[in-house]
């Protein structure tokens, strides 16, 4: 595994915090910079994760815990625990139900897509949560989620044997950017459309 820094903006957001003493930034903050060291393959920052989850959950708050939820899923699926992550994405689905926070879950339904495929689960589910996801992620016009979504759904369509619809549904979401180019989510998708053209 290689040393990844910490950015700029998590230690500003760590001293910050930990200064005007506001623990439930300081616990998401704390949580996300472990979730990304485990989704570059650090299997010893999930409990960093845990522990930061658990220090904003004692303020009582559950503002944007459904998304960090999707990363704890996220790092599970980078790390091979599907069955984790499966329970992580349940767990964020379940706080965004009880909180009205639907904002994320398009996110969440694409990646429990992707760990049930991880899992050895029906492509027929997976392919079920992708679309929710597809769907979810237009309504609240999350071009970005559903790009990820779109490319999701595409793999399985291309595992499937059906590279033709594969592109026809990526370029459709593709086709609406106009900038940023360079991120990685675009730039996977030039390579599927490639990929899947033939």
């Amino acid at each position: 595994m290689q040393y990844r820094p910490m950015p700029n903006w998590i230690g500003a957001a760590i001293a910050l915090s930990t200064t005007m003493g506001f623990p439930f930034i300081l616990g998401l903050v704390r949580a996300f910079h472990a979730a990304t060291r485990a989704t570059a393959g650090d299997m010893t920052a999930m409990v960093e994760v845990m522990e930061g989850l658990a220090q904003a959950g004692q303020t009582g708050s559950q503002s944007g815990v459904p998304l960090m939820f999707g990363l704890v899923a996220e790092a599970h699926q980078a790390l091979h625990q599907p069955a984790d992550g499966l329970g992580a994405a349940d767990v964020g689905l379940g706080i965004s139900a009880q909180t009205s926070q639907g904002f994320w879950d398009g996110e969440l339904h694409r990646v429990k897509g992707e760990l049930v495929l991880a899992a050895g689960g029906a492509p027929q589910e997976a392919a079920q949560l992708f679309e929710r996801a597809l769907g979810l992620a237009r309504i609240e016009d999350a071009h970005s989620m559903e790009l990820r979504a779109a490319i999701s759904h595409g793999r399985l369509l291309a595992a499937q044997g059906r590279p033709a619809e594969a592109h026809d549904l990526l370029r459709t979401v593709y086709d609406r950017f106009t900038e940023g180019w360079d991120t990685g989510d675009l730039v996977a998708a030039r390579a599927l459309l490639s990929e899947f053209a033939g």
